[in-house]
């Protein structure tokens, strides 16, 4: 399984066009290369995969096992 992490907007190059392009992509969610006249605005998002390892034990600043954090249902399997 895997989590969006972060969307990164990057408008490539230098100048007015370059601001005006990212700034309309920000501020109008869109992006219109033929109407801006700018084509350097490139989206990406980057995921996460979580892992689930047995061997795995984490403690929180009081000594605690993280895990007892967790919900569990009645035959005490963590919630996915």
């Amino acid at each position: 399984m895997r989590q969006i992490f972060a969307t990164e907007a990057v408008a490539q190059g230098e100048g007015q066009r370059a601001k005006k392009a990212f700034w309309t992509f920000v501020k109008k969610g869109r992006y219109l290369v033929n109407q801006d006249d700018y084509d350097g605005v490139t989206v990406n998002d980057y995921y996460l995969q979580y892992m689930t390892n047995p061997n795995w034990v984490f403690y929180d600043g009081y000594n605690n096992n993280i895990d007892s954090y967790l919900e569990t249902d009645a035959a005490g399997n963590y919630f996915r």
